[in-house]
């Protein structure tokens, strides 16, 4: 059998790490299309090429910070579905909360004036396809979410 290389093992997770504020000190993670509003899911974010990353509208805000499962579609660990091929951190002002499907990810409350921060490790790290969601909650405590979608 031959060796296989880390970085030939195939991947979709870019590895990004972005902090993201919520006005409302909550949250959505998981598959923004569960949540995020559909004018910004077609119209801000597809517009871009929905693309993995940070994603701002016009005005700077950031709407969602996302990016590719490593192996597209499936139910993940910890209770996320994926129809969408990612998961997001979507600040809960551009959420949809009426969407039924938006109970295939978590809400999460924060200490007020925190962010939470979307780390995801792509196929060279040797995490591949993994994401971490860490934040403050609102009693002061450091918390994390993790899943790996490879």
């Amino acid at each position: 059998m031959a060796n296989i290389e880390l970085d030939d093992i195939w991947c979709n997770t870019k590895g990004i790490k972005v902090e993201v504020a919520s006005k409302k000190n909550k949250f959505y993670i998981g598959d923004p299309c569960y949540a995020l509003k559909e004018e910004l899911y077609d119209g801000v974010w597809g517009e871009q090429g929905y693309p993995s990353g940070e994603v701002k509208d016009k005005d700077g805000n950031t709407v969602l910070a996302v990016d590719s499962t490593a192996c597209g579609d499936g139910f993940y660990p910890g209770g996320f579905a994926v129809d969408a091929g990612c998961l997001s951190v979507v600040p809960w002002e551009y959420c949809n909360p009426k969407n039924p499907s938006i109970r295939w990810g978590k809400v999460i409350r924060v200490k007020p004036g925190t962010k939470m921060c979307l780390t995801t490790y792509g196929k060279a790290s040797g995490w591949r396809g993994r994401f971490v969601w860490k934040y403050t909650d609102p009693e002061g405590n450091t918390c994390k979410v993790q899943t790996s979608t490879y």
